[in-house]
């Protein structure tokens, strides 16, 4: 049950989440008083997790509910170094997206040799992937991350908890080790 403002933004949340939203917004629920409504859920397991903690973002619930569906995600991996740095490619539009509120970073190291099937002909498999999963991509293909073997490169998912993990559909061959 939730306080649902009256602009409850439903349709951009189900965007981001990938979960089906309801409002019962009609009749306040029984044994609970105004201005409770009835929040319906409908998705997988993360896209309600996920759904479940904007839900009570929105409407200013207690961090408790938002941690307890939080802890129902994936783990994400993100460099401890801060790599790439200002200055080297990509390093400015990562830190641009992963910034932006709702959003994780997912760094991946992938064999040199995949770098070609993330990227395709002019980006084109890039863009299809990106468009697929909701969640950018950026591949530094130049050097290897520091720590990382010359046969390895870095991929930076950034996008919601939903859209970073869609990578295994996209690409499981190309995309394999986390950080």
């Amino acid at each position: 049950m939730a306080p649902t403002p009256a602009c409850f933004p439903r349709f951009s949340l189900q965007t981001r989440t990938g979960c089906n939203v309801f409002v019962v917004d009609k009749d306040v629920p029984p044994g609970y008083h105004e201005p409770m409504r009835l929040v319906l859920l409908v998705g997988s397991l993360l896209s309600v997790s996920y759904a479940d903690w904007e839900v009570n973002r929105i409407v200013g619930q207690s961090e408790s509910v938002a941690e307890a569906a939080a802890a129902l995600l994936p783990a994400f991996h993100r460099r401890d170094d801060g790599w790439p740095r200002n200055g080297e490619k990509w390093a400015e539009r990562i830190a641009e997206k992963e910034v932006l509120p709702g959003n994780v970073r997912h760094d991946l190291l992938i064999e040199k040799a995949s770098v070609g099937k993330l990227i395709g002909p002019q980006g084109s498999k890039r863009r299809e992937l990106t468009q697929r999963s909701g969640c950018e991509m950026y591949i530094v293909d130049d050097v290897p991350p520091p720590g990382a073997t010359d046969e390895q490169r870095l991929c930076v998912l950034i996008g919601t908890p939903v859209q970073a993990t869609a990578r295994p559909r996209c690409a499981p061959d190309a995309c394999s080790y986390a950080c």
